[in-house]
């Protein structure tokens, strides 16, 4: 019998939490790293893998997106901006992937070679210095 001077101990089952992160990281030039560790799923080694990937993979965006705007396919430099749209929202980095996207969009919509070099050079502007404070980061962690 159970009663209010000899209380039963019950097991309870607890909710299993992710596990949380103690490892903080820097603030990084155009990068929510809260953001970027909550989509990788608060796991450090992985998000500073995503990082890696995405240095590895865009840091030659410019020159990139260029070549393709000068190839035979006429979707080359819109691609070029989507995954870089992409890359980008893997991270963290929100203000990027909105110019990857107006790049995009100006590329997908036919708009002047004039309005595409002008989101392009945004696009740069925000890409130059993410970009070397990843390898700042990167190489000294």
């Amino acid at each position: 019998m159970i009663s209010p001077n000899k209380p039963k101990k019950v097991k309870v089952a607890s909710a299993k939490k992710e596990p949380e992160t103690n490892c903080p990281f820097p603030k990084l030039t155009g990068i929510d790293t809260d953001k970027g560790l909550e989509i990788a799923r608060n796991r450090p080694e992985f998000y500073i893998k995503l990082l890696t990937l995405f240095r590895d993979s865009q840091h030659n965006f410019h020159n990139d997106f260029l070549m393709e705007q000068q190839s035979d396919d006429p979707n080359g430099a819109m691609r070029t901006a989507h995954s870089l749209k992409g890359s980008a929202a893997n991270i963290g980095a929100t203000t990027l992937g909105d110019a990857a996207l107006a790049l995009e969009m100006a590329c997908h919509e036919h708009n002047s070679e004039d309005e595409i070099s002008e989101r392009l050079k945004k696009v740069t502007a925000e890409l130059d210095p993410l970009i070397a404070g990843l390898n700042d980061f990167l190489n000294n962690s």
